[in-house]
């Protein structure tokens, strides 16, 4: 538990309100298609003429003084009877800042992928009080040129995912501790499955579950509109070899601002292998330190074998897609990771 603080900093994140700040326990999620979590428990001390104030703070959580997590504090509450006063306090990672953020002035751009990403982050950052920090970080891979028009009211999360969710020269992507923003093209992670094989005997807890109720086999996707009066009249239909065994499941998604085949079929395997591989999770924890690898070394993304029940698929290949941590002070820090199947 040494190994780890919790710092509060200002809303901009340009100064320290109080570094390795005071609390009853916490959790801290890393999630490969999210932004991140936090919770914590505090005591009445730690909240009454202390650091804590909803919407105004952001939380860093650091491992070895090196920052892993970085948020806005969303949530403060208190509960409980005057004699037994409990306060807790939560967060969000930083890349909601753009959940919320959309375009002021109509662009067109013809670029990598990432470059126009980042300039959508960058005309949110040059409104008025719209300057979170954030800083262009690192590609890794290469990307595609892509045209892009934007108009007014656009929503700059949704631009950037929308770029991302392409299976050819898609990317994953993240808004890091410290505010850069960082792209993997064609996915994030490492084929480790050489190196780390999981059984049970590695972890304190080991949960498998498998739930096929919103699994896909099939996915059309519509296109942009056709003459009034008539339907659709770009769309496809694409399947998953899974569909000879869990039989037809299918979803339609209309997307009117799309009409090229080949982004619809992109689309139509993206929301596939999702709900595919959702349908499979592992869940396992140990106590930092004493697992199979040291914090960090598989990370989000990052693929290793699982050794799960003959009735879950025996020894598979799955992915690591959340990483959290259970922090008490003074305590052990328990540290869980959940996988995905890969099998889709």
């Amino acid at each position: 538990m040494a190994d780890w603080s919790i710092d509060v900093l200002s809303r901009s994140g340009g100064s320290t309100i109080e570094a390795a700040t005071a609390f009853r326990s916490a959790r801290v999620t890393w999630s490969l298609d999210g932004p991140g979590s936090i919770d914590l428990t505090l005591r009445t001390e730690d909240v009454v003429g202390g650091p804590w104030l909803a919407g105004q703070r952001r939380i860093r959580v650091n491992r070895l003084a090196t920052p892993w997590w970085c948020g806005f504090q969303t949530n403060l509450a208190r509960s409980g009877r005057p004699s037994d006063i409990r306060y807790s306090a939560a967060g969000l990672g930083l890349v909601t800042a753009l959940r919320r953020r959309v375009v002021h002035t109509a662009f067109y751009v013809s670029d990598d992928s990432d470059e126009i990403a980042w300039d959508l982050i960058a005309h949110a950052q040059a409104q008025t009080n719209g300057n979170e920090g954030f800083t262009k970080g690192t590609t890794t891979g290469t990307p595609a040129v892509r045209n892009r028009y934007y108009c007014e009211g656009d929503n700059i999360f949704d631009a950037i995912s929308s770029l991302a969710e392409r299976k050819v020269k898609g990317f994953d992507w993240e808004i890091d501790a410290l505010g850069a923003f960082n792209v993997w093209i064609g996915g994030r992670g490492t084929d480790l499955s050489g190196t780390y094989t999981l059984t049970e005997g590695d972890t304190i807890d080991w949960a498998v579950e498998e739930d096929s109720a919103d699994m896909l086999t099939y996915a059309t996707a519509f296109g942009k509109q056709g003459p009034a009066g008539h339907c659709d009249e770009v769309w496809v239909t694409r399947n998953t070899t899974l569909a000879t065994t869990y039989g037809r499941s299918e979803e339609v998604m209309e997307l009117t601002d799309v009409e090229a085949t080949a982004e619809l079929d992109d689309a139509a395997d993206d929301l596939l292998r999702s709900r595919g591989a959702a349908r499979r999770r592992l869940r396992i924890a140990w106590l930092d330190g004493r697992g199979l690898w040291d914090f960090g070394a598989v990370w989000l993304g990052d693929v290793v074998s699982a050794a799960l029940d003959t009735a879950f698929g025996g020894t598979q290949d799955m992915r690591l897609i959340s990483v959290s941590v259970s922090l008490e002070p003074g305590q052990w820090a328990f540290v869980e990771h959940e996988f995905e199947t890969q099998d889709v």
